[in-house]
């Protein structure tokens, strides 16, 4: 039984390899445009991590500390090369991320065949939407843990160092992975409407496995929040809170667009929107009125205030 399981594995994986092979073949002549923008995003990230990020990563890592804490607070680098090293290992992650759209793009051909890309043309425009769509969760994602997540969890744990009469100090390696890693996961995080909207729209994943099994995926939310988070529960509940609440958005965003696709009539959201555009205009301006009354009369400094 063993050496049959393990030759069906090993054909498995020998089937896996040629059809891999077969792929990047097709491609090759396209690869070298995805090399270019790999190339590209690791110079960038490179640049821009020596340039202005550090400085500024610096700078919201003390914005929420008292002003004895950040005082005490540092970063320093224990050896020569760790900077250089630590640079182009974000360099190359970030790369491989900026390359993985216009591979997708160019391999389209070869998914169709394979039956992992809609057969009909997808016009440029929904894929442009798309792409923003992404990219714009992505960013919020980001923002979420620059300009929340870190500057209240760094204030916490080297006020909380201070007390027990430790310096708050901190290696620019551990530092900077912690803050550009984690904020990968949350822009990564933010994916995830988007992700559960496309598998249940394409039938890849049906809508109804997501809504049922909801309860696995506030486990997993958590148990990766423990894993990749500091220990205590503070930052553990600020790092799942809005995940679990972003996957019920994501649930009910799906379950919209699956509800649409699957009615026989189709959905006129332009319409609908220009029948009723004083609610949407009115609501657009209540919830910019409300942003911007937040953060012009000290709601970010109360939040915060209240958080420590």
């Amino acid at each position: 039984m063993a050496s049959a399981l393990d030759e069906d594995t090993q054909q498995s994986l020998a089937a896996g390899r040629e059809s891999a092979k077969a792929f990047l073949r097709s491609i090759q002549k396209d690869l070298q445009k995805v090399f270019i923008v790999f190339l590209l995003g690791f110079l960038a990230t490179f640049w821009a991590l020596r340039t202005f990020v550090w400085d500024f990563l610096y700078t919201v890592t003390k914005s929420n500390m008292s002003p004895a804490v950040a005082a005490e607070a540092d970063v320093i680098a224990t050896t020569p090369f760790e900077v250089i090293l630590l640079q182009a290992k974000i360099g190359l992650i970030v790369g491989a991320i900026t390359a993985v759209p216009p591979l997708i793009y160019v391999s389209r051909s070869e998914l169709r065949a394979r039956g992992a890309w809609p057969q009909s043309p997808i016009p440029r425009w929904k894929l442009a939407g798309i792409a923003l769509l992404g990219a714009g969760l992505f960013g919020v994602g980001v923002a979420y843990g620059v300009y929340a997540f870190f500057p209240i969890m760094f204030s916490f744990l080297a006020g909380f160092g201070l007390e027990a009469g430790i310096q708050p100090t901190y290696s620019i390696v551990m530092w900077t992975e912690f803050i550009v890693f984690l904020s990968l996961s949350f822009g990564l995080a933010g994916q995830m409407p988007l992700l559960i909207t496309g598998l249940s729209y394409s039938g890849i994943v049906q809508y109804e496995t997501f809504r049922d099994k909801w309860r696995y995926a506030v486990v997993a939310i958590f148990v990766f929040g423990a894993v990749f988070s500091p220990p205590d529960p503070f930052t553990q509940l600020m790092w799942a809170f809005p995940l679990v609440a972003l996957y019920g958005f994501s649930l009910y965003l799906a379950k919209l667009v699956v509800t649409a696709q699957r009615s026989s009539d189709r959905v006129d959201v332009l319409g609908a929107a220009r029948n009723h555009w004083n609610v949407v205009g009115g609501a657009a301006v209540l919830g910019g009125g409300l942003v911007y009354a937040f953060y012009e009369y000290g709601g970010r400094a109360a939040a915060n205030g209240l958080l420590r």
